[in-house]
C-alpha cells in the first residue's frame, strides 16, 4: 500500500478549499466500514476520540430498520385489512429510500421539509385517527433518520479527512469494494490528483 505524502495531502486539501478539486467519498461503504470499525484503533489512527460518533452511527443504522418494521406493523392498526397492501408498501418505500439515501449530496433539507409537512398535517387534520397520525409521523421520522445516518457519516468522515493526515493517507485511493472490473475507493478526488513522484 502506497501512502500519500504529507506535502500531497496539504496540496489536495488546499486545492479543495480553493475549489480546484473535490474530495469524494463512498458514503455507503464508509457507513459499513465504521459500523465494523474498532473505535480504539481508529482513535489511534486519527489521534482523537471517535467512540461517541461510531456509537451514534451504529445506533442509527439499527434503529431505522426497527422503525421501518414498526411502521409496517402500525399500518395494521391504522388501516385494518388495507394494511395487507399498505404495510408492505411502507416497508418497500423505506428500504428503497434507505438504498438511495447515500447517493448524491448529503443534505437534510428535503427530508426536513417532509418531516415538517407531516407534523403540520398531523396537527391540523382532525379527521384522521390516532393510528394514522402516528403512522404518518413514524414514516416521516424514519425517513429523516435514514438520511441523517448518511449525512452524519459524510460529515464525520470529512472532518477526519480535514483534520488527520494519517487518516487521509491510510484510506486515499484504497479500494472499498469491487463492482465488476471497477474498483470503488473509499476516498478519491475529482479531477484525479497527480501525486508527486516519491524517491
Amino acid at each position: 500500500m502506497t501512502l500519500i505524502s504529507r506535502d500531497d495531502y496539504d496540496k489536495i486539501i488546499r486545492a479543495q478549499l480553493d475549489g480546484k478539486l473535490t474530495i469524494m467519498i463512498d458514503t455507503s461503504a464508509w457507513r459499513q466500514f465504521l459500523d465494523k470499525a474498532d473505535p480504539q484503533k481508529l482513535k489511534a489512527l486519527v489521534n482523537c476520540p471517535v467512540r461517541g460518533q461510531i456509537t451514534l452511527l451504529r445506533l442509527l443504522s439499527r434503529i431505522d430498520i426497527l422503525l421501518l418494521l414498526y411502521c409496517a406493523g402500525l399500518s395494521i392498526s391504522a388501516f385494518g385489512w388495507w394494511a395487507a397492501a399498505i404495510g408492505p408498501l411502507t416497508l418497500i418505500a423505506g428500504l428503497f429510500y434507505r438504498s438511495r439515501a447515500s447517493i448524491g449530496r448529503q443534505s437534510l433539507v428535503g427530508v426536513t421539509i417532509f418531516l415538517v409537512l407531516a407534523i403540520i398535517a398531523v396537527a391540523y387534520q382532525t379527521s384522521w385517527t390516532l393510528s394514522i397520525k402516528t403512522l404518518i409521523l413514524s414514516v416521516a421520522i424514519t425517513f429523516f433518520l435514514i438520511r441523517f445516518l448518511y449525512v452524519f457519516t459524510s460529515r464525520f468522515v470529512f472532518s477526519l479527512i480535514h483534520s488527520s493526515y494519517q487518516f487521509f493517507s491510510q484510506f486515499y485511493l484504497q479500494p472499498a469494494e469491487n463492482v465488476g472490473d471497477i474498483v470503488i475507493p473509499l476516498i478519491w478526488t475529482e479531477p484525479a490528483y497527480e501525486m508527486s513522484t516519491q524517491e
